[in-house]
């Protein structure tokens, strides 16, 4: 006769195998990278890099996922820099969504796009450019398509 320990441990394995079912669901994840010549992606942030000859110009997305309200600015942060400009150079952004364009200036920038800029969706895209001018130089950074979210009723998204 064998032991009730033994018993108990057949059962439990008996339990287990049972519950494991082997054929549950499945997934597949697909990864696709931003479109850029130099990006580096990190949880929080994306980085674009263009060089014309004597000057770089880079910008950074941080503090994504970028979410909109419906009026007010976006949650992340665009921020430019600048290489092989004497002084301090002029950083001119568009963004081009949907249904409007807003410029900004500045090297770091969080624009507004509210309900004016897309509706009735829960993601849109926004084409960035960054334009940096100084000293008869002038290099530009984009467009670069970064996404935009919006919590759910927020503008129509559903």
């Amino acid at each position: 006769m064998k032991s009730p320990g033994a018993i108990a441990i057949a059962m439990m394995m008996l339990a287990v195998a049972a519950c494991s079912g082997g054929n549950g669901p499945t997934s597949t994840t697909t990864t696709v990278p931003p479109t850029s010549t130099t990006t580096s992606v990190p949880a929080t942030t994306t980085t674009s890099t263009t060089s014309v000859p004597g000057v770089t110009g880079s910008f950074t997305v941080q503090n994504l996922p970028c979410i909109a309200p419906a009026s007010g600015n976006v949650s992340c942060t665009f921020v430019g820099s600048a290489v092989g400009f004497n002084g301090t150079p002029r950083f001119d952004w568009t963004f081009v969504a949907p249904l409007a364009t807003q410029t900004s200036t500045g090297p770091q920038v969080r624009p507004d796009l509210g309900c004016g800029y897309s509706t009735g969706v829960r993601t849109f895209q926004v084409a960035v450019t960054l334009t940096i001018t100084g000293e008869g130089k002038t290099v530009v950074v984009g467009p670069i398509n970064q996404e935009i979210g919006r919590q759910v009723s927020i503008c129509g998204a559903v």
